[in-house]
């Protein structure tokens, strides 16, 4: 009985020991894995511990710990180097109470390290059995509660059957490499931990992508380049295998994403994970024959040293604590071509991954690659591919995708019935139609505020600032209160905004980090007590290039729509602080295209609030906004009064300042001064989608009242026979509500020429007040047409049904008609029959009983 007890007892000391060095030492490992880079970013853990005095200590005593600590071979790393690193660098409780409860995380990692040491120090005599059967109950008890607190919850039954399988006497249950892969792919994805964006928590909101949102990918538009044409292309046309393009031979096949931020690149990748998870979508073949589908983001791993190695082990962190990376990438090679590697963010990593990216070319030759860079980046990345490959570009969304994925945002938050409130809200902002993230941002903001925040488009992208200021503000632990933002917010928008507007004045997008600048920017952080890093990524985005030499970060504006905000937001501070100041001074060396959207920020600043703007900044807003309108497109000017809240003054400014058209032949006659001078004529082209702009339109009009109105109410291609051209979208305007505009616009002038082209009129309208002169072209008189009394001149051309034009009402001298069809003539007044006065009607009734199958009346 002695020698049986003794040994079992052997039998348990020697299992317990191989648990301890195996599954407990993994357990540690993974928790050092996840801690880690979190608190020490860029950062060896050797230099970590020199900097604690106690580690230091420490690592002289143990010359054999400090040299593998130094190696940072983590596979290499036993207990007690892994107990030291998770007690002083992964950010756990310094407090010895926590390291001696077993109700902590801390403590339980403290029982490991125990157990280890009580096993390493063993000697025959020490334990009996049941002091055995009790620690192998604590190693059971530790394990299992340092993977539920950690978060891994999905690893708690691997590590019970590895346990198991000890205790029997038999090796843990060990897997095929490629089996393993393949798990943790599938769970990486389910779990939606690459198929999500992080939530942004901000006051106590949270607001996120949910799984459930992600499940249906909402597409961006796509076009390719073939032969010179672009071609739009779907998903799956993202990964056909055709060869376009050639860069040598090879077998691998290469497709390049390119895209602009927030143009859908990162997205596009995150559903054909999910859908390679799913085994759902039957439109993507490509995508359900792969075994493997390894979705690298490059921004996530952030080493000193960028190798495959490196990606993988944050990619596999659980197969890495197995097997040798290399023997992964093996496995992935004899795969073949059902392997395919997605490479998010390249642009970003380029210098520092490219060789790391030859390598898996060459170890992969059979492999596909999908890689996502911005363009600039583009010819680089292919320079390093001498297989055959084919770039398509990303765009955004279109009009029809925006609705769609505004649709799901908003369900989500239940507040489905306000879409069509919101998408006509968003509609005259091209950008956050476009942009993603602008789309998703503004369905946040919809959520809060409704429709306050969507009245101009300056409030708008202060939303959106006040968003990320008040974000920034709650993770630095201030207080936050609804609608407001903080002081240190406030402050720092300030700093940030005359950046803005300097490199507005230089041309200049990107900043290094060393830059004076940016330091300066850092130095402000500093005085706020905001972390630098955090508060310029707040209103800048922070790009970054591992390369030789370390980690390199460099500075710019997401978009450049919100730089243009920000440097409004300065120049609207320096006209508030100095009236001296000339507002053309200061824009002088700004593009004009920059130029164009600084001003409507700057207009919306300045109404914003309750002081009075100056005479002299309202010139100067009208001198420079003059150079972006024509007569025939006064759009500018039309978002300037809308951003203004319909401000009567700059109304009145910009009316001064409204195009004229000089020296143009006259389809009539024009006005003659005394002296014999031909004047020179304000002439405004008025399409649909200025006469849609009613309240703003009106507002200028009544102001400027141009002699010649243009009215063209037919957007798109159409035939002879006034028909849509087949396959083009044909917009027509209102001619009713086109003349009602204007009869209130010259309530009390004279409106000398009026010019209707293209356009129906199934109705008599109202007529203004004052016509002096009326013009008909291309138009179809589909009912009765009363004409208003008093004009001088009538003119109709290439006019369907004239028939129905009634002049009887008309005390016109002049009448001319020409290339029109009709079965009869006009009605005309009975003085013009018997005098025949100022109209040649002898070809004309010829032409016109030809073509319209009437007969020539006799005069």
């Amino acid at each position: 009985m002695c020698e049986g007890g003794h040994e079992a007892e052997w039998e348990l000391r020697e299992r317990l020991g191989r648990a301890l060095k195996s599954t407990a030492r993994d357990v540690l490992l993974l928790l050092y894995r996840q801690r880690f880079p979190r608190q020490n970013q860029n950062t060896a853990p050797i230099e970590v511990l020199n900097r604690i005095s106690r580690c230091r200590t420490y690592l002289q005593n143990n010359p054999a710990a400090e040299s593998r600590i130094k190696a940072n071979k983590e596979l290499k790393f036993d207990v007690p180097i892994l107990y030291l690193l998770l007690r002083h660098t992964c950010g756990l409780s310094k407090k010895d109470a926590a390291w001696s409860s077993p109700d902590k995380l801390e403590g339980n990692i403290e029982i490991l390290r125990n157990l280890r040491n009580d096993d390493a120090h063993w000697t025959q005599g020490d334990s009996s059995l049941e002091s055995l059967e009790e620690a192998w109950r604590d190693l059971e008890f530790a394990i299992i509660n340092i993977l539920s607190k950690a978060g891994f919850d999905e690893h708690i039954h691997r590590y019970e059957e590895d346990l198991k399988n000890i205790r029997r006497g038999q090796a843990p249950r060990r897997i095929k490499v490629e089996d393993r892969v393949k798990e943790e792919l599938l769970d990486l994805y389910r779990t939606s931990k690459k198929t999500s964006l992080q939530p942004l928590v901000w006051a106590g909101a949270e607001y996120s992508f949910h799984r459930a949102i992600n499940q249906t990918y909402t597409p961006v538009r796509i076009t390719t380049l073939v032969r010179g044409e672009v071609t739009e292309v779907d998903v799956a046309g993202v990964l056909m295998r055709e060869k376009v393009g050639m860069g040598g031979g090879g077998g691998s096949r290469m497709t390049v994403v390119q895209g602009e931020t927030g143009t859908g690149k990162t997205s596009l990748l995150r559903h054909l994970a999910t859908s390679w998870a799913d085994r759902t979508p039957s439109y993507l073949p490509a995508v359900n024959r792969l075994e493997f589908l390894l979705f690298m983001d490059l921004t996530a791993a952030a080493k000193g040293a960028f190798t495959v190695q490196d990606v993988i082990q944050e990619l596999l962190p659980r197969s890495c604590g197995e097997w040798q990376h290399s023997t992964i990438i093996d496995a992935l090679a004899r795969a073949g071509d059902k392997v395919m590697f997605m490479i998010d963010a390249f642009d970003e990593r380029y210098e520092a991954f490219m060789e790391a990216f030859k390598i898996l070319l060459s170890k992969c030759p059979r492999a596909s690659f999908l890689v996502t860079t911005r363009p600039h980046c583009t010819q680089d990345i292919l320079s390093l591919c001498e297989q055959p490959y084919k770039v398509v570009t990303t765009h955004g969304f279109g009009r029809k995708a925006a609705v769609e994925y505004a649709t799901k945002l908003l369900k989500m938050y239940k507040k489905e019935d306000d879409l069509e409130d919101f998408i006509n809200a968003i509609s005259p902002y091209e950008e956050i139609i476009t942009i993603p993230q602008l789309l998703c941002w503004s369905c946040w903001f919809w959520v809060e505020h409704g429709m306050e925040r969507f009245t101009t488009r300056r409030k708008v992208f202060a939303s959106i600032t006040e968003f990320l200021l008040r974000k920034m503000c709650h993770i630095n632990g201030e207080r936050v209160v609804a609608k407001e933002v903080p002081r240190k917010g406030e402050e720092w928008l300030d700093h940030v905004a005359n950046l803005a507007f300097t490199l507005a004045q230089r041309d200049q997008t990107v900043l290094s980090h060393t830059c004076d600048e940016i330091k300066k920017l850092k130095k402000d952080a500093r005085k706020l007590k905001l972390p630098p890093y955090v508060a310029l990524s707040t209103l800048m985005q922070c790009d970054s290039r591992i390369t030789s030499t370390g980690e390199q970060f460099a500075f710019q504006f997401v978009h450049q729509s919100h730089a243009s905000f920000l440097a409004a937001h300065r120049i609207a501070n320096i006209l508030c602080n100095n009236a001296r100041v000339s507002l053309i001074n200061l824009l002088k060396q700004v593009k004009p295209k920059q130029n164009k959207l600084i001003l409507l920020f700057l207009v919306g600043h300045l109404f914003d609030g309750e002081e009075d703007v100056s005479v002299k900044v309202l010139h100067d807003l009208a001198t420079l906004a003059r150079q972006f309108v024509n007569f025939f497109d006064i759009t500018y000017y039309l978002d300037l009064i809308e951003e203004s809240n319909y401000s009567e003054k700059l109304s009145q400014v910009l009316a001064k300042h409204m195009p004229r058209q000089a020296n143009r032949e006259p389809l009539l006659r024009v006005p003659v001064s005394a002296s014999g001078k031909r004047y020179e004529m304000e002439q405004l082209w008025l399409r649909p989608k200025e006469l849609r702009r009613f309240k703003s339109l009106l507002r200028i009009l009544s102001q400027a009242r141009p002699a010649r109105v243009w009215l063209r109410l037919c957007e798109g291609p159409r035939n002879d026979d006034l028909r849509p051209v087949a396959g083009h979208k044909v917009v027509e305007g209102d001619p009713g509500e086109a003349l009602r505009l204007l009869t209130i616009a010259y309530r009390d002038s004279t409106l000398y020429e009026l010019i209707v082209t293209d356009c129906t009129f199934v109705s008599s309208p109202v007529w203004p007040r004052s016509v002096s002169c009326l013009i008909f072209q291309r138009c179809n008189f589909s009912s009765h047409l009363s004409l208003p009394s008093g004009l001088d001149e009538v003119s109709l051309k290439n006019c369907k049904d004239v028939q129905n034009v009634d002049l009887y009402g008309c005390d016109a001298n002049s009448i001319r008609v020409s290339s029109c069809t009709n079965t009869r003539p006009p009605r005309l007044p009975n003085r013009m029959k018997e005098t025949n006065f100022g109209l040649d009607l002898g070809d004309l009734w010829d032409e016109l009983g030809e073509k319209g199958g009437g007969t020539t009346p006799a005069l």
